[in-house]
């Protein structure tokens, strides 16, 4: 039978992870009024706290994807666009190196050890799709003269 509860834990520990990685990453010096407002209300109101970080988060990725269709389609004839969304690429993967690193120390014992090997399986296939993609990219590279 389906634990239909765990598959959904799961699920949101793994775009919250990675969510978190990604977006630590790009924020490097600066932190968005927004998400910082959500954590004061975390605080006071970790329910509604809870759902302003996760519109937060939701935003920020719909954003990125967003971002990178568009790369995408750039990439296809402007090699600025390709090593850009090949940057991209590559944080990806470090952010689920980061991620995976964090997720077999012993503090994040935390989460049932089902659910962690579960995220693990997903930061593996989604690492499988980054590496198509940056193959893919490095061919149209090489088809635009550039690597």
């Amino acid at each position: 039978m389906v634990d239909w509860q765990l598959i959904a834990v799961t699920a949101t520990l793994f775009v919250g992870v990675r969510l978190f990685y990604l977006t630590r990453r790009r924020l490097r010096f600066r932190f968005p009024s927004e998400l910082a407002e959500a954590l004061k209300t975390h605080e006071r109101d970790p329910i509604e706290g809870r759902r302003l970080i996760d519109a937060y988060f939701t935003k920020d990725a719909a954003r990125e994807e967003q971002e990178r269709s568009a790369l995408w389609a750039r990439a296809q004839m402007d090699v600025k666009a390709a090593k850009e969304l090949r940057v991209r690429l590559r944080e990806d993967l470090a952010a689920n190196a980061a991620a995976r690193k964090d997720l077999q120390e012993p503090a994040t014992k935390n989460a049932s050890a089902e659910g962690e090997v579960n995220v693990i399986q997903q930061l593996d296939e989604d690492d499988r799709r980054t590496n198509q993609q940056l193959e893919q990219l490095d061919e149209i590279l090489k088809r635009l003269g550039q690597r």
